[in-house]
């Protein structure tokens, strides 16, 4: 569900290991186009829009829906990931089939074109802040890897080649680097990569252990300037910056997910679950100033989101009883 657009241990953050590669060959392949959905144009070509997946009869559908609750077009059958926005709120990303083809939808024109086969993980995509490339991750060559292409699809280039599953792509610090998880050392791993393939930048933490918690997932600030991440069993809240290093945000005594960064940078919205995920809650706190967590009334059954709105007065997030 995403709208579109109108003191606990700190870890430190780590430097690379001696290990790792400087230079990465592109990719040349090159897979035949599946079929294509079809659907009629929508009404929202100027205006504002939820977009949601939901499990019909027929298979899960991805939809979108006007804020009021009105204007709700389904779109297609079988697409399995949340739909991504791009910058200039005319299109989104989206795959299906087991997570295999990757599409762009065209809002003015109802339109749906394939981009890549092969691609992989959840969260599949990352738009770049100009909109022109997308960092996403892709099974090419075996393994989950990273890879940066034009937004039509073209120049896919790798920017990780080890033999290790990597996952969450996104733009960090502008359009010049992309970060990501790496489960290389065993745990997972905050890593950042040149997006022209020519190696890896930086590590954000330092899990290299068999056996110790890593990274359960992050996002960027908007800005490019933050991560915001949990770690898996330590119910905390972290924030890196490359001047302040990592701080504790806060520590629970639930689970952490679906973190999320406000417009402006300034607050941080997530979902705790409880009760070995049988409950679950949507809370929001500042990163400065009053840092007061404020949850909404727990519900049954885990959810999903929270989304903000362009402005940052509203979140979205979907739950059931």
């Amino acid at each position: 569900l995403i709208f579109k657009p109108d003191s606990a241990s700190t870890p430190a953050a780590a430097t690379l290991p001696p290990s790792i590669p400087t230079a990465i060959p592109p990719s040349t392949s090159t897979p035949a186009p599946p079929s294509i959905p079809t659907s009629a144009p929508t009404p929202f070509g100027g205006g504002g829009a939820l977009a949601f997946t939901t499990h019909a009869l027929q298979g899960q559908s991805l939809e979108i829906i006007a804020p009021d609750g009105s204007d709700r077009v389904a779109l297609g059958i079988d697409l399995l990931s949340c739909p991504i926005w791009s910058p200039d709120e005319q299109h989104f990303l989206t795959n299906r089939v087991s997570y295999t083809d990757l599409f762009r939808y065209d809002l003015d024109s109802g339109t749906w074109n394939f981009l890549l086969s092969k691609t992989g993980s959840w969260k599949v995509a990352d738009w770049s802040p100009d909109g022109s490339r997308i960092a996403l991750v892709s099974t090419q060559d075996g393994y989950y890897h990273i890879y940066v292409m034009d937004s039509d699809g073209g120049n896919l280039t790798r920017l990780t080649d080890r033999q290790s599953h990597d996952q969450f792509p996104q733009w960090y610090q502008g359009d010049a680097v992309v970060a990501f998880q790496t489960d290389f050392y065993g745990p997972m791993n905050i890593y950042t990569a040149y997006a022209d393939g020519s190696g890896l930048a930086n590590a954000v933490t330092n899990f290299f252990t068999q056996g110790e918690n890593g990274v359960n997932e992050f996002v960027i600030s908007p800005d490019g300037t933050m991560i915001a991440y949990d770690i898996y069993g330590q119910y905390s809240l972290y924030l890196y910056d490359e001047t302040n290093g990592t701080r504790t945000l806060t520590t629970s005594a639930n689970n952490i997910l679906e973190i999320s960064f406000s417009p402006d940078g300034g607050w941080l919205a997530y979902i705790t679950t409880m009760d070995y995920g049988a409950t679950s809650s949507v809370c929001a706190r500042r990163i400065e100033g009053d840092t007061t967590e404020h949850c909404l009334p727990a519900f049954h059954n885990y959810g999903s989101g929270p989304t903000w709105s362009p402005d940052g007065t509203h979140f979205a997030y979907a739950g059931g009883e």
